[in-house]
Order: C-alpha cells, then sequence, then structure tokens
C-alpha cells in the first residue's frame, strides 16, 4: 500500500516518530515546502497504515472541552430524581 500526504511543519517530528516505529518506508525522499513537507510512503500491510494514521490523527486532534448550560444541568437533576 503507498500514499501520500502532507505534514504539517510543526507536527513533522511527531509524524516521524511514529512512522519509524512502524513497519514502513519511504518510496521517495520527504519535500519540504513552506507549511507543509510531502512524504510518499509504503507499508506491506494495510494495518500498520491505519495504525500510523489513527496514532497521528489522536495524537493531533485538538482537545474540545465543552461545558453544560444551566438548562441542561437542571433537566438532568429532574431526570434524576424521577
Amino acid at each position: 500500500m503507498k500514499a501520500t500526504e502532507c505534514i504539517p511543519v510543526e507536527n513533522w517530528d511527531l509524524w516521524y516518530d511514529l512512522f519509524k516505529r512502524s513497519k514502513g518506508w519511504f518510496v521517495s525522499r520527504p519535500f519540504a515546502g513552506k507549511d507543509d513537507i510531502l512524504v510518499h510512503y509504503a507499508f506491506d500491510d494495510i494495518d500498520s497504515a491505519n495504525e500510523l494514521d489513527a496514532n497521528y490523527r489522536r495524537l493531533t486532534t485538538p482537545i474540545v472541552e465543552t461545558r453544560r448550560g444551566f438548562w441542561k444541568k437542571f433537566k438532568r437533576k429532574l431526570r434524576i430524581k424521577k
């Protein structure tokens, strides 16, 4: 399985660390642009590629905290009392 991806420069070290631990190899040398690094890589099996992608997305996805509003808290208290 071959893939081509643009990795943001600020996430390159993280992605490269994850890639080294996987069982993949570079098809061509990574090309550094202004904001992104273009990589062309390959894997023998699809499971390793999926694991790399899942780990990278898990580590780079921003965490969004939400707060409950007054009405949601009030409705929850009403449900508990029933």
